[in-house]
């Protein structure tokens, strides 16, 4: 225990350690000038006896179990430089004692269950550079207040908390800002302009609040730095003004999405387009034409323009954008053939030109392998006629091989990581959800609400197994339905309905074990529904407008020469379920049973004299029937 007393640093840091801090322990390294007990499971509180720690400089207890509140007795550790508590299940009030810590430079309380607002004598921490309290519960509008005389603020995190006010004019003055981080955290109020004095902005993000006006044309004049602008999920509104993206303004990530902003994307957005890696317009109100310039560069990783109201052509330019992963142009009013020239696209994984004008047949592919890592292929809703493309569906490597990507874009500095996934939009199951959420689950194809005609090839099951969406409803389609679509096994909703398919129900279906979604109503099919385990749990609603067919789920009975049909699986187990009714073991027990029993029976009759009577009572009997008995010979010949 001597020896521990004249401890000057200890780092335990990432070695999985267990259980509570012990605080007579504690209090003896009163030596020590860095305590890193970070990365671990320790559980249990913060003891007060850290207060004895006088020499301390850096405290790092982050990423553990560690709960109840912070000692209010922290603030007696003067000399502390830096301060992690953060990623813990610490709760209650941040301690105003706190702000006698006035030589913290760091002081990172993020992701724990604070409450209350931050105290007043937080403004004391005039040294303090980097300071993340967000994913917590802090609340009032004073919290930002307090904020603004910290005049050597570099970062400031106050994200996901329930602030509940406006930007305050003052955070301006703060003119060491680099990175501000307010995501979510019920902020109103329009973007002061007085913002845009901190000229030194990298990264900001004001995204899922409730900040109404327009978007302040300063914000495009940062003569530096400002690669990050996330103002997402608001009630921004009005025209992006050509000085929004002046060339002065290397973005890499701009995220407008959600909002109410309007009018045409001006030229000037074609000046980021060496820099720009995320661009996110979508669920505005844009018009016009996409400008070609935006995609001129080759480092763009996403376009997402969906839901909004862009007219004309697709740009080619998009063909010099060799980095996109994702392109979501749906529920526009665009206006083109199909952009075959897409398919050169080496990393694209999802394309979405959902509910345009886009027409035509579907040409051959521009390359041997087209759209190598494709995972979501959406083309519904538009006037696409022909057959289905089978060019194109036969050589999806991406679904084939089931390639995977978290398609994020990541920001990265010394001091802080910021990653997003894109937002892009996929109807799953009747319902629109975000790529994000399922991308790693699902690859999709879905054709449905064009004008295609023709069958459905049989070899698109033999080719697309791993496929777990597949949508062709109301087209034209024929023919039947292919068995070798048993072949998908990994298929969850299966969509064919409103077309001209006949013939039966193929049996092959019920081997679908992950489907969740099946609709084949509104065709010409006839016959009996295939029974199976796995069939029956769908309603009536999975085959209406099919007049010729019967069987359990509807009410119209199978005749009996036309008995339901059964799976290869139903059929076996039902066959082994007869003979397993005759195993040994049944053998077994009916013979134990009636061995006694026989034995019994021959005992007793000896016992009592009757065997020989009825031996002889058989014998007579026998001899009395066989002179009563005409041979058969005589009888053939006075027949």
């Amino acid at each position: 225990m001597s020896n521990l007393s004249k401890l000057v640093e200890l780092d335990l840091s990432s070695n999985m350690l267990s259980g509570e801090l012990v605080p007579q322990l504690i209090a003896n390294w009163t030596q020590l000038t860095s305590l890193f007990l970070d990365s671990s499971n320790l559980t249990g509180r913060i003891p007060s006896e850290i207060s004895l720690l006088t020499q301390l400089q850096y405290l790092s207890l982050s990423s553990n179990q560690l709960s109840g509140c912070i000692p209010s007795n922290i603030g007696d550790l003067k000399k502390l430089s830096k301060l992690g508590l953060q990623k813990n299940h610490l709760s209650g009030l941040i301690p105003s004692t706190i702000g006698n810590l006035t030589q913290l430079s760091h002081l990172n309380l993020s992701e724990n269950n604070l409450s209350e607002s931050i105290p007043w004598e937080i403004g004391y921490l005039t040294s303090l550079s980097i300071f993340s309290i967000n994913s917590n519960l802090l609340h009032g509008p004073q919290t930002l207040l307090v904020i603004c005389n910290l005049t050597s603020l570099g970062l400031l995190s106050l994200a996901n908390n329930k602030l509940n006010g406006p930007i305050p004019e003052c955070l301006g003055n703060i003119r060491s800002l680099r990175i501000l981080s307010l995501y979510e955290s019920q902020i109103h109020g329009d973007i002061p302009e007085s913002l845009c004095n901190a000229s030194q902005f990298q990264f900001l993000t004001l995204g899922s609040n409730y900040i109404s006006g327009s978007i302040p044309k300063c914000l495009g004049n940062f003569s530096n730095e400002l690669s990050l602008l996330d103002l997402e999920q608001n009630n921004l509104n009005g025209p992006m003004h050509k000085e929004f993206c002046s060339s002065s303004t290397p973005f890499k990530f701009l995220g407008l999405s959600d909002n109410s902003l309007s009018g045409v994307i001006p030229p000037c957005l074609g000046n980021l387009s060496t820099t720009l890696s995320l661009l996110d317009l979508s669920m505005n109100h844009f018009h016009g034409t996409i400008p070609a310039d935006i995609t001129r560069g080759n480092v763009l990783q996403a376009l997402i323009l969906d839901h909004n109201q862009f007219e004309g052509p697709l740009s080619r330019t998009l063909i010099n954008s060799t980095a996109l992963q994702v392109i979501d142009v749906g529920n526009n009013k665009l206006n083109d053939s199909f952009p075959h020239w897409l398919d050169a696209l080496p990393q694209l994984i999802v394309l979405i030109l959902r509910s345009n004008h886009f027409r035509g047949v579907i040409g051959n592919p521009t390359t041997k392998l087209p759209f190598p890592r494709l995972q979501v292929f959406d083309l519904s809703n538009n006037y696409f006629t022909g057959p289905l493309p089978t060019c194109y569906l036969l050589h999806f490597t991406g679904i084939i091989n089931n390639i995977s990507s978290d398609l994020q874009v990541t920001y990265r500095n010394s001091i802080f990581y910021y990653h997003r996934y894109s937002s892009a939009m996929l109807v799953v199951k009747g319902s629109e959800q975000s790529v994000a959420q399922i991308l790693k689950l699902y690859t999709s194809i879905d054709l449905s609400s064009n004008m295609f005609h023709g069958e459905i090839p049989v070899s698109i099951g033999n080719h697309l197994y791993t496929l777990r969406l597949l949508n062709l409803s109301h087209n034209s389609l024929t023919g039947h339905i292919p068995p070798s679509l048993e072949d998908m096994t990994l298929l969850e909703a299966l969509d064919i309905s409103n077309n001209q398919l006949t013939g039966e129900i193929p049996w092959q279906l019920s081997n679908l074990g992950f489907l969740g979604v099946l609709n084949l109503s509104y065709n010409h099919l006839s016959g009996a529904i295939p029974r199976s385990r796995h069939l029956d749990t769908f309603g009536n609603d999975s085959y209406l407008g099919n007049t010729a067919l019967c069987g359990f789920p509807l009410t119209l009975e199978c005749e009996a020469k036309n008995p339901p049909m059964h799976s290869k699986e139903e059929e076996e187990e039902e066959d082994s379920g007869f003979f397993n009714g005759f195993s040994w073991q049944s053998v077994t027990i009916g013979y134990c049973c009636a061995f006694p029993f026989g034995v019994c029976v021959g005992y007793f009759g000896l016992r009592c004299g009757k065997l020989n009577w009825l031996l002889r009572k058989l014998t007579w009997e026998r001899r009395k029937g066989s002179k009563n008995t005409v041979p058969r010979r005589h009888a053939r010949r006075t027949n």
